[in-house]
């Protein structure tokens, strides 16, 4: 990177401005993990937490791949197995890591049934644009259970135009 320019003889250096410390009797908050902006992850979900084994090593190493390179390695990435195998477990875990990793990213996390009952709650209220906009606005977008919204043709169709928003 370049310096800046040195001043002209006679002019006082230009000063960075300084971080204003916190008012007086107030202290810093605390630091604490970033949270998603839609939804809550399981603490105890994590990458650390979870048990690897021959039956999920692949899709193990696919998630942290996802966390290493968001958007780029495996968009989407899909997991798909019988239940208690812990897909929850890696998803948790991912959402954990991005956000380690990207305190600034936006990650929505939640269940299929989650978002379905958000959509018809923002349908009844008519605020059908306000849900486009909080959905269509994250970084990851993280789904647990998707089959819950099988044959539930309006969930389809809206989680379809939000996947394809997120793709773009």
């Amino acid at each position: 990177s370049s310096l800046p320019p040195a001043p002209a003889r006679g002019q006082r250096p230009s000063r960075r401005p300084r971080a204003r410390p916190p008012p007086r009797g107030r202290s810093t908050p605390p630091t604490r993990p970033p949270k998603p902006v839609i939804g809550q992850l399981v603490p105890r979900y994590t990458f650390q937490t979870f048990i690897v084994g021959t039956a999920n090593d692949v899709a193990v190493r696919a998630v942290q791949a996802v966390s290493t390179a968001p958007g780029r390695r495996f968009n989407p990435v899909f997991l798909y197995s019988a239940n208690g195998l812990g897909k929850t477990h890696l998803l948790n875990a991912l959402g954990h890591e991005l956000l380690r990793r990207w305190p600034r990213i936006h990650v929505a996390w939640l269940s299929a049934e989650a978002f379905m009952n958000d959509m018809i709650g923002s349908l009844r209220k008519d605020r059908m644009n306000a849900f486009r906009d909080r959905y269509r606005q994250v970084d990851a977008m993280l789904l647990d259970d998707l089959h819950s919204i099988a044959n539930k043709e309006r969930t389809q169709e809206e989680f379809f135009h939000t996947f394809n928003a997120l793709l773009e």
